[in-house]
């Protein structure tokens, strides 16, 4: 399998640690999915990077534009504090084909 370039898009107070160690049952609750995804991903070979995001797509851009990843994984369930406003980053994303 070809090793990919995966960017993570989370939730700004949602990114990962790189370890499970140290953290208690309820903090790791807060980000299972996160660590999840951004840690099977790795044991499958591929780069990782994780992008926290708030309230700007400017981060996500630069990412982007600067690492140039190969597939893009949105976890955002929201923007800048509005449910709704998530279609409009997959909308972002498409315009930046990825």
């Amino acid at each position: 399998m070809k090793r990919l370039r995966a960017l993570v898009v989370v939730h700004a107070s949602l990114v990962p640690p790189e370890s499970l160690d140290g953290h208690s049952d309820k903090e790791i609750d807060e980000w299972r999915t996160e660590y999840d995804v951004t840690s099977h991903l790795r044991r499958l070979g591929h780069e990782v990077r994780c992008l926290g995001v708030l309230d700007s797509l400017t981060e996500l851009r630069s990412a982007i534009a600067d690492w140039q990843p190969d597939i893009v994984f949105n976890l955002l369930e929201e923007f800048d504090g509005i449910v709704t406003y998530d279609q409009h980053v997959v909308a972002f994303l498409e315009l930046m084909r990825q």
